[in-house]
């Protein structure tokens, strides 16, 4: 079986800017050659993005203002300074997937020549989905109401024009009304509705983001009850056999970011908050301590929460707020407007518990992956014992962030995973 952290093919890697297409794959001995490429997606980030490096020897296309139509590098010929668009598929022969971008392609967003001589040069890109370009271009003044999932759809088809299947948005269970405020539409969908969402079964708080498939509008709760895409696992022990690919789910390298932050969480007000709230009909106002218990978290990526044993009498954090009552309509309105009470202090729970652990994986390229995709991961434990060739118990992570890394001479896929409690994934914790 073939070892998928080897070399990937460049099946096509082209660049065009105004009808001028050029192929960087190296095929050409004089034109310009990738020499290393690297894909990411992240929960954090609305728009996928890129880096790619090549070394370009000055044999790649027409200088525009040559009269005698001398041959030049792609940063003066083009030259590299917008609009820009790079079209590649990169495959692997034995089923871990394909990048491929020839439909959709990435495009130019900023450039940096760290090495250059007489000779050569070597150019550094930075690319983004198309979106994050027509993005920026949105000024949405357009006031939404009603459900909220429904309104980011339509903020993501009419504003941004993506197609309808390449969106999947978890239904949401509450409405909210809001302006957009001359905001792109991007800041309007992270800052303005995803911590106000609440699912139809489990707890505040969505991530919005893109990967290779389209857009994504998902909860927390919802993701972290996927069921996993793969297993990995972390032992100095090979598992033996060229028959099958079971090395190919060896983690290489594993680093430990946050295991636990009782002061940051308490900071945050995630165990503990009073919320302070005002009513504008009646003049009052209404306290409320949250507090965090297990109970008040229905999905988990393992058994339980670990909730450190803090003093819940004693509220670390005050939130305020104001009832909306129609702030958004000429008419007097007796409904709260997504009243924060039920949003509020239960998604800064949930979004920090989350990240209660943090870990970095290495593993053999894998393009089959996505950011928000489940998997299970079995680490070693340190023990005087025999050591277990399957790498430990089975948890459960989600994958926070990823990257997809190719050069000429290997492959690997670095990830950052999550996880909200301990314990070994059960099936309790599926719909």
């Amino acid at each position: 079986m073939a070892n998928s952290a080897a070399a990937w093919a460049y099946e096509i890697f082209e660049l065009s800017k105004n009808g001028n297409v050029v192929d960087i794959t190296g095929t050409d001995p004089y034109g310009a050659r990738v020499t290393t490429f690297d894909y990411y997606e992240s929960l954090l980030s609305p728009n996928i993005t890129a880096i790619i490096s090549f070394a370009d020897i000055g044999g790649s296309a027409p200088q525009k203002y040559d009269r005698q139509g001398k041959l030049g590098t792609l940063s003066s010929a083009l030259p590299l300074d917008g609009d820009v668009e790079f079209f590649f598929r990169i495959v692997e022969r034995t089923g871990f997937g394909e990048l491929d971008f020839t439909k959709k392609p990435l495009v130019f967003n900023k450039k940096i020549t760290p090495d250059q001589n007489s000779f050569k040069e070597g150019v550094i890109l930075s690319l983004v989905s198309k979106y994050a370009s027509v993005n920026q271009d949105t000024n949405i003044y357009k006031t939404f109401r009603g459900n909220i999932g429904n309104s980011v759809r339509k903020i993501l088809t009419e504003n941004l024009k993506v197609p309808a299947d390449k969106i999947i948005i978890d239904p949401t269970s509450n409405a909210l009304e809001f302006s957009g405020e001359s905001r792109d539409a991007f800041q309007l969908i992270i800052e303005e509705v995803a911590n106000r969402s609440i699912p139809e079964n489990g707890n505040p708080g969505y991530f919005f983001y893109e990967t290779q498939d389209g857009f994504n509008f998902r909860s927390i709760d919802d993701l972290i009850v996927q069921d996993p895409v793969a297993e990995y696992f972390k032992t100095d022990i090979l598992r033996s056999g060229v028959q099958n690919d079971e090395n190919n789910f060896k983690i290489s390298l594993k680093s430990d970011i946050k295991a636990g932050d009782i002061i940051t969480g308490k900071k945050c007000g995630v165990y503990a908050t009073k919320r302070i709230s005002f009513d504008p009909k009646t003049q009052k106002y209404d306290e409320e301590i949250y507090t965090l218990s297990n109970d008040k978290l229905i999905k988990s990526l393992g058994k339980s929460i670990e909730i450190p044993d803090v003093d819940f009498s004693t509220y670390t954090r005050t939130l305020y707020s104001t009832i909306d009552l129609g702030s958004y309509s000429a008419n007097v309105k007796s409904e709260v407007n997504n009243d924060p009470k039920r949003w509020q202090a239960q998604s800064i729970s949930r979004y920090n518990m989350l990240f209660n652990q943090i870990v970095q994986i290495q593993v053999p390229c894998n393009t089959n992956l996505r950011a928000g995709d489940t998997i299970i991961c079995r680490f070693e434990t340190i023990t005087q014992d025999k050591k277990d060739p399957t790498g430990g118990n089975p948890d459960k992570y989600l994958i926070l962030n990823l990257c997809h890394h190719f050069d000429s001479l290997r492959s690997f896929t670095s990830m950052t995973i999550v996880r909200d409690s301990y314990g070994s994934y059960t099936n309790k914790n599926k719909r």
